[in-house]
């Protein structure tokens, strides 16, 4: 529907799972540190998952053919 939707889920997930970091961070530096790694590490294996499973272009290479029929969904 709208492209760049997808910030607005992106965002609300940093806010929501970003104070959980933080006080780790701050209080047990290891535990935060761990955390952030086991983030990380879930991120990228989705990441290598759905790309795998659904057959996306890696990278950012089909970018601008997303954009070739924009104008004709927006009128």
């Amino acid at each position: 529907c709208i492209p760049w939707s997808w910030y607005l889920a992106n965002d609300m997930q940093f806010y929501v799972i970003s104070p959980l970091l933080m006080v780790s961070l701050i209080r047990w530096p290891i535990i935060g540190y761990s955390l952030m790694g086991l983030f990380f590490g879930i991120v990228y294996i989705s990441n290598f998952v759905l790309t795998y499973v659904y057959n996306f272009p890696i990278g950012l290479v089909n970018v601008a053919k997303q954009f070739e029929n924009f104008a004709s969904f927006a009128h």
